[in-house]
């Protein structure tokens, strides 16, 4: 059997300028920096290296969990088959990744129709199996095909279903960090070398985990309590409605939302600074390669310290959350007691 023959190195002949773009683009995307990746592609003048270039940096942005980023590289591919192809990598990816919205953002945009249906297919399949049947009856929808056998929806208001199913969507930010530290997770379970790196790398993507199931639990109770606002205050007729001194604290005024963006922006500087310590640059390639660098179990050491105290930041936080909820319970309950004792409601 004739040995394979070597491919022909692709764009050999660009001009010096476009072929260093090329390497900055991919090297740049590579190390997770997609903004100057993109940056560096569109200014490459050769059209076929410029869309191979974005289309890199569209599979190499959503395998970091990028979604947003990734959509925005392949929104730039001026050549149909390139920019679907790359688009139905984003879809796929994006919504293995647990972001649906994104990816049927992706999917929508796809040209052809059979790549599109068959993206939409898929992303109705994997929301369905990940309790998102709103997203995948969407996505069945897009596609002409409302019958495909989706779980039905619970029997909530659909306002109210939509946000807190898909609190983080309202935030791409949060979530685009969330998906890349998914990402990281699995470059964690794949670390290879000295049993104290393995160790260590098992430890990391755990604790991982953890920030992921516990940020995800935080923001679903901050989206329960803001559509329990809004549903109290705006639910019922005015000759029902309880005065605003009847309300429980946690009722009355923006004080719920005012807190739940306060979060959001914290949590955001946060997450990326512990995405950069977790990232190729830094807690992996010391796993990876610690004979490159100086104490490394002491470094390692003090991402996990830092990790541990994350993770306790965000159980109090739920605490909190839990804590300023309780006083709307109390006001049920003491309502429920003068109900049944026959007492007048409060004097507002």
């Amino acid at each position: 059997m004739p040995k394979p023959t070597r491919p022909a190195r692709p764009f050999k002949d660009l001009p010096e300028r476009d072929r260093t773009l090329l390497s900055v683009a991919r090297t740049a995307s590579s190390y997770g920096n997609h903004s100057k990746a993109i940056e560096a592609a569109k200014q490459i003048t050769d059209p076929e290296a410029r869309n191979a270039a974005l289309a890199h940096i569209a599979k190499t942005a959503s395998s970091y969990g990028n979604a947003a980023k990734a959509i925005a590289a392949a929104e730039l591919i001026d050549r149909a088959d390139v920019k679907d192809t790359a688009l139905a990598h984003i879809a796929k990816t994006a919504s293995s990744y647990g972001s649906p919205k994104r990816a049927i953002e992706a999917a929508r945009q796809i040209a052809n129709a059979y790549t599109r249906d068959t993206a939409l297919a898929q992303i109705a399949k994997i929301a369905s199996s990940y309790g998102s049947p709103e997203m995948a009856r969407q996505a069945a929808e897009l596609m002409g095909a409302p019958s495909l056998s989706i779980p039905p929806s619970p029997a909530t208001p659909p306002d109210q279903d939509s946000k807190s199913a898909d609190r983080l969507a309202d935030y791409p930010e949060l979530a685009d960090l969330l998906q890349h530290l998914g990402h990281l997770r699995t470059l964690y379970q794949e670390v290879s070398g000295t049993d104290w790196a393995q160790a260590a790398a098992g430890a990391t993507a755990q604790m991982i985990q953890n920030v992921l199931d516990d940020l995800q639990e935080l923001f679903r109770r901050l989206s329960a309590q803001s559509i329990t606002a809004q549903t109290s205050s705006s639910g019922q007729s005015a000759a029902r409605r309880p005065s605003p001194a009847a309300l429980p604290p946690a009722l009355t005024g923006p004080r719920r939302w005012a807190v739940d963006e306060v979060l959001r922006v914290e949590y955001c500087d946060q997450l990326t600074k512990l995405a950069e310590l977790l990232g190729q640059d830094y807690l992996l390639d010391i796993l990876n390669r610690p004979e490159l660098w100086d104490d490394p179990q002491g470094r390692a050491q003090a991402v996990t310290d830092a990790m541990t105290e994350f993770g306790e930041r965000i159980i109090r936080d739920i605490k909190q959350v839990n804590a300023d909820q309780a006083p709307r319970f109390q006001w049920s309950l003491d309502s429920l007691a003068r109900a049944l004792k026959g007492d007048p409601p409060p004097a507002g």
